[in-house]
């Protein structure tokens, strides 16, 4: 009676079978993975691609700001007809829509 309910217990697994199945699957798990990782960096190489291009004209109209106002002030201080206080409200100005777009970060 023991040899009849061993043979129920007992059943042959193929070693070589089994562990590339367990190969397979971690392999799978792997290739998923890498292939989130690859959504993601693409998604967000897009998103800073849309930012950037969202940035550009503030960007620009910021160092034109800067560039006229100090260009202005050169070209106006030789003549002795300004004393420069309208750079206090061009430069910051100019330095804010230089600066103020880059604090924007990528999010789903």
């Amino acid at each position: 009676m023991t040899d009849e309910n061993d043979k129920r217990r007992w059943h042959y697994i193929d070693l070589e079978q089994f562990e590339f199945d367990i190969r397979q699957e971690m392999l799978e798990k792997y290739i998923a993975q890498r292939r989130r990782e690859r959504k993601e960096a693409r998604w967000k190489r897009e998103a800073k691609a849309d930012l950037f291009k969202l940035t550009i004209i503030p960007r620009m109209i910021g160092v034109c700001v800067l560039v006229l106002s100090a260009f202005s002030w050169m070209l106006l201080s030789g003549f002795g007809e300004t004393d420069g206080t309208y750079l206090t409200i061009t430069v910051p100005l100019g330095l804010l829509l230089l600066i103020m777009p880059g604090w924007n970060k990528p999010t789903r």
